[in-house]
């Protein structure tokens, strides 16, 4: 059962005795079905000049069994904590719960009573988390659209100076309320952004004063390290018994102001590092470029000791002391917090291509926006898991903003015929909403690659909210378009949630074509994406338009991890490369692996393939037709050598494949766009989908190909170690297929026939091919439970089966009715069905 639930209220009901002591609920008053050893901290506080003794707290809810703790005495004028056992073991919802404490007092027995509620919410099960990243408006209206988390800082409770207790039972009685509604808060922590702070902690240039423009906080020096860390630990400490609070997302975009410091702290450090001083070249975040460096090597490829590399390097990836904060404060939580918790940082690309961006957080995320190509987060995904490559065990999440910059799509004042609707009523607005087209295209790329999670920023452009606080229409993130949260809550609703804990599982596969991001060309050279855009980023879009999947790979990899299955390396912008890395292309090369190289490539590469940089103009069509130009050029050039795992008949549809064992799970995405009448009549996006249809193909051979959205069947041809699927769209939309070495056969399910109320009972699903061999894959589930009176439990929800077996548990409250219960499984790939009926005593 789902409910929605209010401010909880508490109501005393008080003896002669009620103004010398008191009892009320300290922290959670939530908690979830089934959850084991849970603890209710009670707060006992003995207000007068005596002491208690003979303390016995007990609790009842409603006409359950009585629990109770006692105590040997309290002391006067103190309080105590006592943690009271709670059963669990009962049906969602809200429950009264009767507090009573009896002592002693200078012989005579005192009591005080107090009414409270106690929640229970819904079992939690695996899902894909969906983080709307700051948000004011009631939290129910993105849980009804499909997300999952919101992001709202805690740690800011411990920044200001207020009565903190009353601020911390609010925000307790809010996690309580968004566990019973299957939501979670995800904490803030922007200590380093704060004015204060950053003030107090100032980053100095060389003449020994702060740095002034774009303030950002000296996160090498100890006392700014202690501060951050003391306030983490207060959070954590404060919050750490209550779920409601997920996880934590640690100094957002902080890195994109910051610089060498010349205080006390780096310029030690570095020595202690280096052995040598801070070369005298150095006064900004990268080097002067080479052409301006005195010596520099003519073959551009410097040695790994060159001064200016070890310094930009160690800046990079430790030197700035924000990497090593990132780290800090993720394990100040955690110090505290040992439930499951998870940390993030974003954007952790927006950094030269070094590893350790965002330390040692649980996850790197990133946003890009959607414009003028959707498929643009595909770029940034795999800047992403090159840099988490360097942090084993490190997830990655990914965001498209809903917001749009009028600048670069409908620039504020720009006549133009047919001026759309919108423009009239937000004339002035430079934050309106991404059209829908290009959102739904950008979310189809965003799960089409490995990641933990999805995020979205600027909900003020999602839902239109003019009673916000100091609403105007000419300022701000405005909401121009209503069918963006339509597309968005659709896709959310009908792709992510019931194909959300598959694919998170789905591995990619080893790449056979990657970019080399350059970190010597970003520092040296002003190259990079920098996470935004630019050539590198353009021609991994390119790669992306030609069907050869790439990967991105950094120098620090290939020193590691050599080249792997690569076959193709393509190198844009290397303008400068190190020695090593150099001798290991050579070496690349040398075995048969292809090089792709643009203009700009170090004088001693030749390429196998030559490529030529493509700049972009202000006409997104004419931008599309030259890369798509190029890819097609590629492609021919590469045929004798490689041909990649999936392609399409069609330049507009864009493939994508992970696989799990002999599972492929084939993304397909239509790209197929022209100007629309949002904001295409100023000519700087195409952002209105069209129909496309074609084939595409995967090397490999089939013999059941499935539609995971509609859960059906789809025709193929499988022939000659190729398969061939035929694809049509309305739109630009997505599709993933399933295709399998054997068709889907029978769906079992074994259920025990009777279980006693409060007591588990595991039920195992099967799904067999035609063979009758388990089918090896990761298949979608929908599980639907119904109680005695038919209506759905919280025992409801979509899972992952793992290998053709799912073995799940379900634990009938014990204050349910008996009676028989439903249990229906559904796997959403060919949509076979399989039920049975549980007694419950």
């Amino acid at each position: 059962m789902r409910i929605h639930i209010v401010t909880v209220l508490l109501l005393a009901s008080c003896g002669i005795w009620a103004a010398e002591l008191s009892v009320e609920p300290y922290g959670r008053c939530a908690f979830f079905r089934n959850e084991p050893d849970a603890k209710w901290e009670i707060e006992i506080v003995n207000k007068g000049a005596s002491p208690l003794s003979g303390v016995v707290l007990r609790g009842t809810v409603d006409g359950q069994k009585e629990v109770s703790v006692s105590l040997r005495e309290i002391n006067a004028r103190t309080s105590v904590r006592v943690k009271l056992p709670v059963e669990t073991r009962l049906k969602t919802g809200k429950y009264s719960c009767l507090l009573k404490v009896a002592a002693t007092e200078n012989g005579k027995e005192v009591t005080v009573e107090k009414n409270a509620e106690l929640l229970i919410a819904p079992v939690p099960y695996d899902i894909m988390p969906v983080v709307v990243w700051g948000f004011r408006s009631d939290y129910r209206i993105f849980k009804d659209m499909g997300f999952t988390h919101g992001v709202e800082s805690a740690s800011m409770i411990f920044t200001r100076d207020w009565e903190k207790p009353p601020i911390i039972r609010n925000r307790m009685k809010r996690y309580d309320a968004v566990l019973a509604d299957e939501f979670r808060i995800l904490d803030y922590c922007l200590t380093p952004h704060i004015p204060k702070y950053r003030d107090q902690f100032p980053r100095y240039g060389r003449d020994g004063k702060p740095r002034t423009g774009s303030h950002n906080m000296e996160a090498s020096n100890d006392g700014a390290r202690e501060l951050c860390r003391d306030i983490s630990e207060k959070t954590a400490e404060t919050f750490k018994d209550h779920p409601g609070l997920d996880g934590l997302l640690i100094n957002s975009e902080i890195r994109d102001n910051t610089n060498p410091s010349f205080g006390k702290f780096e310029p030690a450090a570095f020595k202690k590092f280096a052995g040598f001083d801070i070369p005298p070249e150095v006064e900004d975040k990268t080097a002067p470029h080479y052409s301006r460096i005195k010596g520099f090597p003519v073959s551009r490829v410097i040695p790994e000791n060159d001064p200016l590399y070890v310094y930009y390097r160690w800046f990079w990836k430790d030197g700035d002391g924000w990497n090593p904060l990132h780290t800090l404060i993720h394990e100040s939580y955690k110090k505290h917090i040992k439930r499951p918790f998870w940390s993030f940082f974003d954007p952790a690309v927006r950094v030269p291509p070094v590893w350790g961006s965002g330390g040692k957080v649980d996850y790197l995320s990133h946003w890009t926006y959607a414009y003028p190509d959707p498929i643009n987060i595909g770029a940034n995904t795999s800047e992403l898991q090159a840099m988490a490559a360097g942090c084993p065990g490190q997830g990655v999440m990914n965001m498209t903003q809903i917001i749009t910059y009028r600048s670069v799509t409908a620039p504020i004042g720009q006549k133009v015929a047919n001026e759309p609707g919108w423009v009239g009523e937000f004339p002035r607005a430079p934050y309106i909403t991404l059209a829908p087209d290009l959102m739904r295209e950008a979310v189809w790329t965003q799960i089409s690659r490995h990641v933990s999670g999805i995020m979205f920023h600027g909900y003020d452009s999602l839902i239109p909210d003019p009673a916000r606080p100091n609403f105007k229409k000419d300022a701000g993130y405005q909401c121009t378009h209503l069918k963006t949260k339509e597309v968005l809550s659709e896709f959310l609703l009908q792709v992510v949630r019931p194909l959300g804990p598959v694919l998170k599982q789905i591995p990619e596969r080893k790449p056979e074509v990657a970019v080399l991001e350059s970190f010597p060309a970003s520092i040296f050279a002003g190259r990079g994406t920098w996470g935004w855009s630019g050539w590198i980023f353009d021609a991994n879009l390119m790669l992306m338009w030609a069907n050869l999947s790439p990967a991105v790979v950094y120098e620090e990899t290939i020193l590691r991890d050599g080249f792997g299955n690569l076959k193709v390396l393509v190198m844009p912008h290397c303008d400068v490369l190190t020695e090593p890395v150099f001798r290991k292309i050579q070496e690349f090369q040398r075995k048969g692996g292809i090089l792709v190289a643009d203009e700009h490539v170090v004088p001693g590469i030749t390429p196998d393939i030559p490529i030529r940089e493509i700049l972009r103009s202000r006409d997104p069509k004419k931008d599309k037709e030259a890369l798509q130009q190029a890819a097609s050029d590629l492609r021919r050039q590469l045929a004798p050598y490689h041909r990649p795992y999936s392609d399409s008949t069609d330049k507009d549809l864009v493939t994508w494949v992970r696989s799990w064992k002999d599972a492929d799970y084939l993304f397909v995405i239509n790209d197929k766009r022209t100007f629309g009448d949002y904001f295409g009549p100023y000519g700087l996006v195409m952002e209105k989908g069209l129909p496309n249809r074609g084939k595409v193909t995967v090397k490999r051979h089939a013999g059941g190909v499935y539609d995971l959205v509609k859960h059906q069947a789809v025709p193929f041809e499988s022939r000659g170690g190729t398969t061939t699927i035929p694809v049509d769209f309305s739109t630009n939309d997505g599709r993933l297929l399933l295709i399998l070495p054997n068709a889907v056969g029978k769906l079992s399910l074994e259920l025990p026939g009777a279980v006693k109320r409060g007591q588990p009972v595991r039920y195992e699903v099967r799904l067999a091919d035609t063979d009758g061999k388990a089918v090896e894959a990761l298949i979608p589930l929908r599980i639907a439970v119904e109680d005695a009176d038919g209506v759905a439990t919280d025992d409801s929800a979509f899972a992952a089966m793992k290998d053709g077996v799912y073995t799940g548990t379900i634990l009938p409250p014990l204050n349910t009715k008996p009676g028989d219960w439903t249990l229906s499984v559904t796997e959403l790939a060919s949509g076979k069905k399989a039920g049975g009926k549980l007694r419950v005593e």
